[in-house]
């Protein structure tokens, strides 16, 4: 129960983008931390998964040019 209150209210506090990347990071987290603390087996597929989603976090990719966003906020 505290987790998921402590979860949800950090992710209030966060900005979107890094909340968005925690949230789709925590299966990798998870599937790190099984095979490290469990000992589970991960094969060649999961451990070349695991360090593309890590890449894919570290470094990425550059479309364009940042874009300043206005504050889109509901109350006046």
């Amino acid at each position: 129960m505290f987790a998921m209150i402590a979860t949800f209210t950090a992710f209030s506090i966060l900005p979107v983008a890094e909340a968005t990347v925690i949230f789709f990071v925590n299966p990798v987290l998870v599937a790190l931390l099984a095979w490290l603390v469990l000992g589970e087996k991960v094969g060649l597929i999961g451990g070349v998964s695991v360090l593309v989603c890590f890449g894919g976090v570290r470094f990425p990719p550059k479309f364009g040019p940042p874009v300043k966003v206005e504050s889109a906020s509901l109350n006046r």
